[in-house]
């Protein structure tokens, strides 16, 4: 969803872990979309985690 969208309505957007080869990502926080999806490609194993922290 667009930026502008999400401060308009102040949404917050809680990131998704990804877990990718022994290393965890927070979605567009450490790691945008497009690496992520590259990753995925090359990797030996990987898993999406959910926290509430």
């Amino acid at each position: 969803m667009p930026q502008q969208i999400l401060d308009q309505y102040e949404v917050e957007v809680i990131p998704l872990s990804v877990y990718i080869d022994s290393e965890t990502y927070e979605d567009n926080v450490t790691i945008t979309p497009l690496v992520v999806i590259e990753k995925m490609k090359k990797a030996a194993s990987f898993r999406q985690r959910r926290s509430l922290q």
